[in-house]
């Protein structure tokens, strides 16, 4: 499938893979993940990224979903990745519990860890997720130096117990990502609530409205 043709994953409980859901091709199309029991699943090496889904060149939703206790050396709940610079990509309501990123000392996202030119995360509950480094909860990032630069629209989700080994535990927005967050909730999340860094070729950019902030540690 290609273009504006559908793959549509919906329904289905998922569990015991190295990796739920993969899908790793050059051009884009549409492609929704809804609805799922995606817990379980376990990367076997290190290098791999999103355990429960990794979605590459996709524009879509990924809705109403409950990824529980996945593992992966970066996004052990999910990855997606926009090489070709032109997809939109929704994370709307889903329970994001338990999932960790394993990386040895330099993990980026234990549970979502995103890359789209147009991202919307709405409405999500992340909670106990767990990551070596940073990031523990949600990482957005971008690659600027092949063009590739995030817009992320935050609003409505509550990050709360989640842990990173050096930063981030709720929040990591990196590497020239343009991050906007609305009436988010961030409490108790270790290694400090949110984290912001900039990478080589383009600064990040935040901005939080009505933002509830307490107990990061």
């Amino acid at each position: 499938p290609r273009g504006d043709q559908l793959t549509a994953i919906d329904g289905f409980e998922i569990s015991g893979y190295e990796q739920a859901v993969y899908r790793n091709v050059y051009y884009s199309q549409r492609f929704d993940l809804t609805n799922n029991l995606i817990h379980g699943n376990r990367c076997r090496e290190a290098s791999q990224v999103g355990a429960g889904f990794h979605l590459a060149n996709v524009s879509g939703r990924i809705h109403g979903n409950v990824f529980r206790n996945n593992a992966c050396g970066r996004g052990g709940a999910g990855f997606v990745n926009d090489e070709t610079k032109e997809n939109t990509v929704v994370v709307e309501a889903n329970l994001v519990e338990g999932n960790s990123g394993f990386e040895p000392e330099t993990s980026h996202g234990g549970a979502l860890y995103l890359f789209a030119t147009n991202l919307r995360v709405t409405a999500n509950l992340l909670v106990r997720n767990a990551v070596t480094a940073w990031g523990g909860g949600l990482y957005v990032g971008s690659n600027p130096s092949s063009g590739q630069i995030t817009t992320a629209r935050l609003a409505w989700n509550v990050y709360f117990g989640n842990r990173a080994g050096i930063a981030g535990g709720g929040l990591f927005c990196d590497d020239g990502a343009r991050c906007t967050s609305f009436h988010e909730i961030f409490a108790g999340n270790c290694g400090g609530n949110i984290f912001l860094d900039s990478g080589a070729g383009a600064p990040t950019i935040a901005r939080f409205e009505h933002l509830t902030n307490v107990g990061g540690r």
